[in-house]
């Protein structure tokens, strides 16, 4: 799935982060095996991204 997005939200830079970000923890939820479309936010798995570069910095299982 893709989408354009407009000049204004690729200037700005909290929205350009966020979704690199949570591009980072779906890439590593689709890993471990969540289908990424059917999921909503739980505490099922929880992925701690570093806002700075998108890096993973660690994974955590559910509760």
């Amino acid at each position: 799935m893709t989408a354009s997005l407009s000049a204004d939200v690729l200037q700005d830079d909290l929205a350009v982060s966020l979704a690199r970000m949570l591009a980072a923890a779906n890439k590593k939820a689709r890993e471990a095996g969540v289908d990424v479309l059917q999921s909503s936010i739980t505490s099922d798995l929880i992925v701690e991204v570093d806002s700075r570069d998108a890096s993973i910095k660690q994974v955590r299982r559910g509760q």
